[in-house]
């Protein structure tokens, strides 16, 4: 295995190295210190997924079982074939690695874009993501990940989507796009974009705290199905909110109406009348509307609340 350290970039040009049938590794410190940085960095706390994250005076190695090369003209480094890029416990792999840089006004150089493609996976002690390629904008903290099969899982959620995938890493967000779905244990949110809040456990790591879902909603529990056109779910507190065209089921029992609040803990929901509610039997509207299986142990008192059915079956959510 081949190793280089190198300090602040200058105005030559490193030679393309190739080695074949073994890995050749370079272990890179870019301009004044600053380190090259790829996906799902963090400014603080745990580790989390990026090369940011952690530990701030440490190289990063890159190394690839194909070649390694730095083109001045382009201002990037690209290392192909089994790709892998490793700080600490974070290590980002692809088949293509390519970090971008540009002159700082400091007068050295620094890396301000990190592009993978081909069988992304990006990983640290409880984080993982994956994807086809993807893109981190380090000015901006933003990473984008696209792909057939997009995933991301923290050590007590899941998250996938068949569009996009992005990482906000100063707002710690994730936005889902197209088929998003995300899990805890049994509960499941599915929708056409969902938007998930992160904040860090007791122990540094990432969970999500909050779930925006936006488009032909879903949120289920074991006994519970709740939809809407857009929702909230608050993970801490298992309750969830939806509104436009809701419809709630329990078992047998369904809901409708304008707005619901969904406790996923008590399988107790509320269901409150809008404009938005769809016309009764009678015509009318701005109306809740209770429909009972009298074989089910479900009641409806009054204001909407429905308790669940014991043993009742429910459509899920997809």
């Amino acid at each position: 295995m081949l190793r280089f350290t190198m300090g602040p970039l200058q105005n030559t040009v490193l030679p393309v190295l190739r080695q074949p049938m073994i890995r050749i590794s370079v272990c890179l410190l870019i301009g004044g210190g600053s380190l090259i940085s790829a996906a799902f960095a963090q400014d603080s706390g745990g580790q989390g997924l990026g090369l940011m994250a952690g530990n701030s005076e440490g190289p990063i190695e890159i190394d690839a079982a194909g070649s390694i090369e730095w083109d001045r003209n382009r201002k990037v480094y690209e290392a192909k074939g089994d790709a892998h890029a490793k700080r600490g416990q974070v290590e980002i792999s692809s088949e293509l690695l390519s970090a971008y840089y540009r002159e700082s006004a400091e007068g050295g150089s620094e890396i301000w874009q990190i592009e993978a493609e081909g069988g992304v996976l990006i990983e640290s002690e409880n984080e993982k993501a994956s994807g086809d390629n993807a893109i981190y904008n380090v000015d901006k903290g933003i990473m984008v990940m696209r792909g057939r099969d997009l995933w991301l899982t923290t050590a007590t959620d899941r998250l996938t989507a068949t569009d996009s995938m992005e990482y906000w890493e100063r707002e710690k967000y994730a936005v889902a796009r197209g088929n998003a779905f995300a899990r805890r244990a049994d509960r499941k949110i599915s929708a056409d974009v969902l938007k998930a809040i992160f904040i860090e456990d007791t122990k540094g790591d990432l969970v999500i705290e909050k779930v925006e879902a936006y488009g032909d909603v879903c949120i289920e529990s074991q006994k519970t199905v709740a939809r809407g056109a857009q929702g909230v779910y608050f993970a801490s507190r298992g309750k969830a909110i939806l509104d436009h065209n809701v419809r709630v089921q329990q078992g047998p029992n369904k809901l409708t109406g304008a707005r619901a609040e969904v406790d996923l803990n008590t399988g107790i929901s509320k269901v409150l009348p809008g404009r938005s509610a769809p016309p009764s039997t009678s015509g009318r509207k701005d109306r809740v509307i209770v429909v009972i299986d009298p074989r089910s142990q479900a009641t409806a008192p009054d204001q909407g609340t429905v308790s669940p059915a014991v043993g009742s079956k429910v459509r899920p959510c997809g």
